[in-house]
């Protein structure tokens, strides 16, 4: 009489590889004693790096982490300027370490104003007529968007027209206002989402529709902000190559290191 029983698997094999075979009715083989199964579905990162393909899966989590440094990065303050009043040019009052600010100016055909805050009369429509901020940076900069607060007299501005030049290109309208308010408003968010990889900017206000060259226009301070701050410009700094290209150079190094400790174990293991 023949015995359709399944031979009795090595006391080494786990229980599940027991079931697996019995299902699958095929020949059994010894299992290697050293052999760590894979992770099961779900677990995480820290079940993928203890699959038997650890050097794949360390790579994809590295990679993932170096993406997240610029995709995933959160916007900061890139430069600031706290709107307070100057017969000439305002220094930057707020920026990030890796850029050169260029001060908050008046163009040739503007004077300035009276007051606490920075104010500047002689708006004639002149293409003289504008303030003028911005930066040059060494490393590359991903703008995010733009915050001001201004006024004018009653006989300022109406409208104002800002633009933005990056990389020693051509200016180009970013944000317009067409009813400018005398009691003040805040223009926030304004996106600059579009403008990526930037290592110069200048930005330019226009203001037109003054009935008279003796109305005022002026930047104020934000309101529940603290520091003050006129105008903010924000973005993410994107890392050097040099930085990125160190970074990827530790991972094989990492790898290496890490698949002999597991072999150690795998021998350790295997001689007990």
């Amino acid at each position: 009489m023949l015995d359709y029983r399944l031979p009795l698997l090595p006391p080494q094999c786990s229980e599940s590889a027991q079931t697996q075979r019995a299902v699958q009715s095929r020949p059994v083989s010894k299992c290697s004693p050293g052999r760590r199964p894979g992770p099961p579905s779900g677990l995480g990162w820290h079940a993928l790096l203890r699959a038997p393909d650890r050097r794949l899966a360390t790579l994809a989590v590295a990679v993932c982490w170096l993406l997240s440094l610029t995709s995933g990065a959160s916007a900061e303050l890139i430069v600031a300027y706290d709107g307070a009043n100057s017969t000439d040019s305002l220094p930057a009052s707020e920026f990030d370490p890796s850029i050169t600010t260029l001060d908050l100016l008046r163009g040739s055909g503007l004077n300035s104003g009276s007051g606490s805050t920075y104010n500047s009369s002689g708006w004639t429509d002149e293409a003289t007529d504008y303030l003028q901020w911005g930066w040059s940076s060494s490393p590359p900069i991903n703008l995010t968007d733009l915050d001001l607060r201004y006024d004018r007299s009653g006989s300022g501005p109406t409208g104002l027209d800002i633009q933005l030049a990056v990389n020693g290109g051509a200016y180009q309208s970013i944000f317009v206002d067409a009813d400018v308010m005398e009691a003040g408003e805040e223009a926030l968010d304004i996106d600059l989402s579009g403008f990526l990889n930037v290592t110069s900017a200048s930005f330019r206000l226009f203001g037109t529709g003054a009935s008279s060259g003796t109305g005022t226009f002026d930047i104020e301070p934000l309101g529940g902000v603290t520091p003050d701050r006129g105008i903010v410009v924000n973005g993410v700094v994107v890392p050097e190559p040099s930085s990125v290209g160190l970074l990827l150079t530790g991972i094989p190094l990492a790898l290496i290191a890490r698949r002999r400790r597991f072999r150690s174990a795998d021998r350790s293991h295997a001689r007990s």
